[in-house]
């Protein structure tokens, strides 16, 4: 039986009659508009006021775990806790470009680098840190990723050689290639083998790390883990002509990132997609010889 709803009694229908005839229906609206303006909106303006400040709150004190961390900084409070910590990163594609420099800098900053190598030729360029460890990576495959996740867990685990808790810091997902040309002169072959690096190298590594990451987390033994994935401005903005395969898997490593951002908010663990545009890097230097 479907139950139908009575009418209004006749008050209410005179009521309503009454407030859409003018000057009553100007009167009513600008009443409700009034009402919203007057007190809907002071309300809203105050809510992000606050959420503005605790945020601000929560950075600045480091227990929301977006802080900036320097392993090197000497002070009190939380940064003590920190100097009982060593903090490693992951980063692959560090043979040139922006791994090898981001590689170099984090070690000087104080972290401990797990920098992953296509070519083992390239460890010699680390020679120079004790904070660097270069390792053999090739993310298109799943056995070089799983070496390196075993040495991760291995230093992690290793309390001989130090005093210091050990965490695992943040991965970075740098390792990319290009090629570029006319759709119909781009092989199936080298479309695959794009999206292989550029894209499902990222998802594989992120989810050969995600189990640590998620370890720390539900522990509650490391705030402010974070992933970067280097993607592109080719992510971003509407493909230009000859670089559908580039761009294809560019934007996919924006849409995969966007969704794992989600899932791991609770988590407390950031993820943040990196688009550079052109910069002095291999990729772009070679960019004529892969068209």
């Amino acid at each position: 039986m479907v139950r139908t709803l009575d009418p209004p009694g006749p008050l209410l229908q005179r009521l309503n009659t009454l407030i859409h005839k003018e000057p009553f229906s100007s009167v009513s609206h600008a009443l409700y508009w009034s009402t919203v303006f007057l007190v809907a909106v002071p309300v809203v303006i105050f809510y992000f006021l606050i959420y503005t400040i605790w945020s601000l709150a929560l950075y600045f004190t480091g227990l929301g775990g977006d802080s900036c961390y320097d392993p090197q900084k000497k002070s009190s409070g939380k940064n003590k806790q920190q100097q009982r910590q060593e903090l490693a990163v992951v980063i692959s594609g560090c043979d040139s470009g922006f791994g090898k420099e981001l590689a170099i800098v984090s070690a000087q900053e104080g972290f401990v680098v797990f920098a992953g190598c296509l070519q083992e030729s390239s460890f010699a360029q680390f020679d120079f840190s004790s904070n660097i460890h270069p390792l053999k990576l090739d993310v298109t495959k799943d056995e070089d990723v799983a070496q390196v996740v075993n040495k991760v867990e291995e230093w992690l685990m290793d309390e001989k050689s130090t005093t210091k808790q050990r965490f695992l810091h943040a991965l970075c997902n740098n390792a990319g290639i290009g090629n570029f040309g006319a759709a119909d002169w781009v092989d199936i072959a080298t479309y695959q083998k794009i999206m292989d690096v550029n894209f499902f190298g990222v998802v594989r590594c992120c989810k050969a790390f995600l189990p640590l990451f998620k370890k720390q987390a539900v522990e509650r033994i490391h705030k402010g883990a974070r992933i970067f994935n280097v993607s592109s401005m080719a992510g971003l903005v509407k493909a230009a002509n000859g670089i559908s395969p580039y761009a294809a898997s560019k934007h996919a490593t924006v849409a995969f990132s966007s969704s794992l951002r989600q899932e791991l908010q609770a988590f407390g663990i950031q993820v943040c997609t990196v688009c550079p545009s052109f910069h002095g890097t291999p990729l772009v230097e070679n960019i004529h010889n892969t068209m």
